[in-house]
């Protein structure tokens, strides 16, 4: 008989070569979770093989199902449907309801180990002489909704996702089947933006506003998607350096007096489609 070894509960407990690691667990009363009874419909009972993984049966076609669906890793299995030939050490991944909740939001969004390669457009913007300072909030309403609404729309029609917003600043992520295409539809966003705040300030300089001035960077790289609420499942955030590059990069912009500021591996990405107003190497990592 083999013996299965748990974390976080520092148990070993036996497993005979006809049960599943639900039912060793159970048997030992170790509580892991299983909300749909051991069906391989909820994916509750996921554990992380830590060790022995050659000695795991293969997945099930149920099993092969739902991690396809929410993009497990090899060595993450539903203990309901794994049985063993040797020692296995495990780590439970679901401790209490908090984990069912992240599980109801994975379900939906259809994201479990989503880990993806986008583009990644960050936008910041500033009134000259201190706008939010100097303007009534009817005004800073009406200049940022209206700037707002625009940018949305030109970052949804080049099929990007408006992911975060911060007081003046938005990040918003571009993920096609070719990530040369996202990042190709990223910096049209990013030049379409640009285009357009200039139509707005012309307005607003009509109207007695101060113009805007805004800062873009576009970067790519690999980011995990993360589920934020399973009552809201278009609402995700990216996770990963990428995130924090294209910050570093879009504050770059800045001392450069940069409209579009983009990384050398945004415009490797463009290739010969690229038209470089300045070039040069600046140290953000």
């Amino acid at each position: 008989m083999a013996n299965l070894f748990s974390y976080p509960d520092g148990k070993s407990v036996p497993i005979g070569s006809s049960q599943t690691m639900l039912d060793s667990l159970l048997a030992a009363d170790i509580p892991h979770i299983h909300a749909c009874g051991g069906n391989a419909y909820c994916s509750t009972c996921r554990v992380m093989i830590l060790d022995g993984i050659k000695n795991c049966s293969s997945p099930t076609p149920a099993e092969k199902s739902l991690a396809d669906k929410l993009q497990f890793p090899v060595h993450v299995r539903l203990a309901c449907q794994t049985r063993v030939t040797g020692d296995v050490q495990i780590r439970r991944m679901l401790i209490d309801n908090d984990d069912l909740d992240l599980v109801d939001d994975q379900l939906l969004t259809g994201t479990g180990n989503t880990e993806v390669k986008i583009a990644v457009l960050m936008a910041s913007t500033r009134g000259a002489n201190n706008f939010d300072e100097v303007n009534f909030p009817v005004d800073i309403i009406y200049v940022m909704g209206k700037y707002f609404h625009r940018t949305r729309r030109l970052v949804e029609t080049q099929g990007g996702k408006i992911n975060n917003y911060m007081a003046n600043w938005w990040m918003a992520t571009f993920d096609t089947n070719t990530i040369d295409r996202a990042v190709e539809r990223a910096v049209y966003a990013g030049l379409e933006i640009l285009r357009s705040v200039e139509e707005l300030n012309h307005l607003f300089k009509q109207l007695n506003y101060n113009p805007l001035q805004v800062r873009l960077a576009v970067h790519v790289g690999s980011a995990v998607i993360v589920p934020v609420d399973h009552k809201r499942p278009e609402l995700v955030t990216p996770v990963g350096d990428v995130i924090t590059q294209v910050g570093r990069l879009e504050n770059a912009g800045r001392s450069l007096n940069a409209g579009l500021l983009v990384s050398a591996p945004v415009k490797q990405a463009l290739g010969d489609r690229a038209v470089v107003g300045r070039s040069g190497v600046i140290e953000i990592w």
